[in-house]
Parts: C-alpha cells; structure tokens; sequence
C-alpha cells in the first residue's frame, strides 16, 4: 500500500467522521447569501494563513517536487484573492475570526509536514463535498472550484508528494499530526454552520 493509503487506514475513524460532518449537507441544503458570505470571508483568512505556512516550505522540499509546493502557494494565494472578491468586503464576524486564529496550524519548517498537511486537508474537503451538490446560486460556483478536475489532478500530484514525506515520516509522529489536521478541518467546519446558521 502507498504510504498515504496507510496513514488513512490508521486514522480512518476521524476521516470517516470529517467525511461525514453535517457542513457539506447544510451548503447543499441551501444557506442565506449573507451568511455564505462571511463564510467566504473566513475561507479567504484560512487561505492566506495556510499561504504563510507553505511559503517557507518551497526551497526545503526535494528538487523535483518543489513545483507542486509552489503550485500550492500560488493556488492559495489565488484563492484568497478570489474568496474575498465573493465575500464582496463582508468579513468574518471576530468570534470567527478569533476561534479560526486558535485552529491554524502553528508555522512548521519542515516540508514533510506541510506535504502531509496539506494532502490530508486537501483530500478530505475535495471528497466531503463532491458527496453533495448544493442547489443555491451563490454556493455553486463556489462548489465547482472546490470539485473540478483541476483540484483532482493537483490533490494527485500532492498525493505522490505527501507519499514521499510519509516515507520519510516516522509513523508515530504522522498520525497524531493526521489526527491533528483533520480535528482542525472539523473544527473550521462547526465555524462554518454558525455561520451559515447550521
């Protein structure tokens, strides 16, 4: 097995309960334009804090494989841009804002744990909402950006980059840092239905 397809295998009880957080269901189940809007806002924050952590990361990875880091700042750096531009200058509300600050990861130096990081986040929120198909105009291109073909080939190329860290990542340190990631995404999610009013 690839060293990925292990390190789900080990944390596939917090996996199975991201996959089946209710956040997913509530965007396709139809949310007020208002409140989908601060939600892009903190999504926009998230970005750019996660930009921060992959930055310093590029030049340490494997020669071959720094492409796919800078894919990933580059993608990020995109990305807020283009939330903020949807959030149309309605930030987050500063409890959000505040308990999101609590969630990012601390910075990290080592690339291995960035690679993994990001694969894992990465992967979880690409299937959670593939799951769903939101009806509301306003949620839908945001759910298309987040399913397209373009983020399932970069989540492949990210795969073979985060099998290359596990590799090189002792397992007693991967999974509780795993188990880490995916409390946090979770975590980001329960702010997303107070949010949206879930």
């Amino acid at each position: 097995m690839r060293p990925t397809q292990v390190l789900l295998e080990r944390v596939r009880d917090e996996w199975g309960r991201v996959l089946r957080h209710p956040f997913p269901r509530r965007l396709a189940a139809g949310v007020g334009a208002a409140g989908f809007r601060e939600w892009l806002g903190l999504e926009a924050a998230l970005a750019e804090a996660m930009a921060g952590l992959v930055a310093p990361v590029v030049p340490k990875a494997p020669k071959p494989h720094r492409y796919v880091l800078a894919q990933a700042l580059l993608f990020l750096v995109e990305e807020a841009e283009w939330l903020e531009t949807q959030a149309r200058g309605r930030p987050p509300l500063p409890e959000a804002t505040a308990r999101l600050a609590r969630l990012r990861p601390a910075p990290r130096t080592e690339w291995k744990r960035v690679a993994t990081e990001f694969w894992l986040g990465g992967s979880a929120y690409f299937h959670a909402l593939r799951a769903v198909r939101p009806e509301d105009e306003w949620v839908r291109a945001y759910w298309e950006r987040r399913t397209s073909a373009i983020i399932a080939a970069f989540l492949h190329d990210f795969a073979e980059l985060a099998d290359l860290a596990l590799a090189r990542y002792p397992g007693a340190a991967a999974v509780p840092h795993a188990r880490r990631v995916l409390a946090g995404l979770a975590g980001f999610w329960d702010l997303g239905l107070g949010l949206l009013g879930g």
